[in-house]
């Protein structure tokens, strides 16, 4: 089973990271696996206003050091993204730290995401081509729906 590990900075200098699971990675499908990786990360890079520091798919480190410039940039505000199997239809998620809090991205006067927003349908489009169930690496995921929330850590 592969994973890619994305790693943002916010405003206070303060790490927060995403993961994803993906089907196994082999020789064959590595480019493509790859490919489908990055664009992933820059689907959910859009989705948040933090600096992505680190994208990590197995071994292969994007270190980047950068403090994002927006005082909103906080690893508390997150995106909740559900997800199912797309075969057991079991339930997973997922959260994005440093929510990209725009007037496109949230439906209004809502918490939820608008997903008919073109951040949303570029991430929901890469999302469920790369990830994959967590319990099993060949079954496909389906976007379920996203939402803000704050945590405390």
């Amino acid at each position: 089973m592969a994973r890619t590990i994305l790693t943002f900075t916010d405003y206070s200098d303060e790490n927060s990271t995403v993961a994803v699971t993906a089907e196994d990675l082999t020789a064959g499908n590595f480019a493509a696996q790859e490919t489908e990786s990055a664009a992933l990360g820059v689907a959910i890079g859009a989705l948040s206003i933090g600096s992505l520091v680190k994208r990590v798919v197995q071994d292969i480190p994007l270190d980047s050091p950068a403090i994002p410039s927006s005082p909103f940039a906080q690893r508390e505000l997150k995106w909740h993204v559900d997800y199912r199997g797309a075969t057991s239809g079991k339930a997973f998620s997922i959260e994005i730290p440093c929510a990209n809090l725009t007037a496109n991205t949230v439906s209004g006067n809502t918490d939820n995401a608008d997903v008919s927003d073109t951040l949303w349908t570029n991430f929901i489009s890469a999302f469920e081509a790369y990830a994959k169930s967590p319990d099993d690496p060949a079954e496909a995921v389906l976007f379920v729906g996203a939402h803000v929330v704050g945590r405390n850590l």
